[in-house]
């Protein structure tokens, strides 16, 4: 077994970094918002997105604000407004950093009360990470809609 990376040092470094130039120029589009902040951070308004979309995000949030983030999330979102996004399995290579959230299948269902589960989909496999680093993931695939 490989042993386990520290990264806390790079999520530190990253955590507050702005998109590329490119990206954001991607982004500007009159019916599409996005937002480069801390989620424990953001301002979720109620019934107001039709789509909350948290692409291998999620996870980076504190256990201490995690439930109550996502909950501000699933508020966020008008009556037929979907939720798409990634939750972090407790067999991840990541799982040991404090910093992070991980969960059981029965807790990550447990999160999505009170939406539809239109998707749900749990995978563990070595793979990479985005930079082609080596990582055993873990991870629950899931869109959902109010």
């Amino acid at each position: 077994m490989k042993p386990q990376k520290d990264w806390s040092e790079y999520y530190e470094i990253t955590k507050a970094k702005p998109p590329s130039k490119l990206l954001a120029k991607a982004l500007e589009h009159p019916k599409l918002q996005a937002f480069t902040t801390a989620f424990e951070d953001f301002d979720f308004p109620n019934n107001t997105y039709d789509i909350a979309s948290a692409m291998f995000a999620l996870p980076f949030t504190e256990p201490a604000h995690f439930d109550e983030v996502f909950e501000k999330i699933k508020g966020s979102l008008k009556k037929g407004g979907i939720f798409c996004g990634q939750f972090f399995g407790v067999n991840d290579e990541w799982s040991k950093n404090p910093k992070m959230t991980f969960h059981t299948e029965d807790q990550a269902r447990k999160l999505l009360d009170g939406l539809e589960i239109i998707s749900f989909k749990e995978v563990e496999e070595d793979s990479t990470t985005a930079n082609g680093a080596p990582k055993h993931w873990h991870i629950f695939h899931i869109i959902a809609k109010k």
